[in-house]
């Protein structure tokens, strides 16, 4: 496939990119996937759509954790009563 010099970045993105051929580990990895190998992106498509739901759990602990935290630091701060 011929990829013009100024798209190649956008084609071999880790994350959005559609090369089939760049391995990558699952994105969520960063906020709790267990998931650890390097996958092609057909493989890692799937790994993506078939934990769909446990990946929206991880991200749904991460923003509460981040809520706990803001309100600590702001409760700290003398910002909330």
């Amino acid at each position: 496939k011929d990829i013009p010099r100024s798209q190649m970045r956008a084609h071999i993105d880790l994350v959005n990119g559609d090369c089939e051929e760049i391995q990558s580990s699952c994105p969520w990895t960063q906020i709790g996937c267990r998931e650890t190998k390097t996958m092609k992106l057909q493989e890692r498509r799937k790994h993506e759509e078939d934990n769909a739901s446990g990946h929206l759990m991880l991200l749904f602990q991460t923003v509460m954790q981040l809520f706990s935290m803001v309100g600590r630091t702001m409760r700290d701060s003398g910002q909330l009563s």
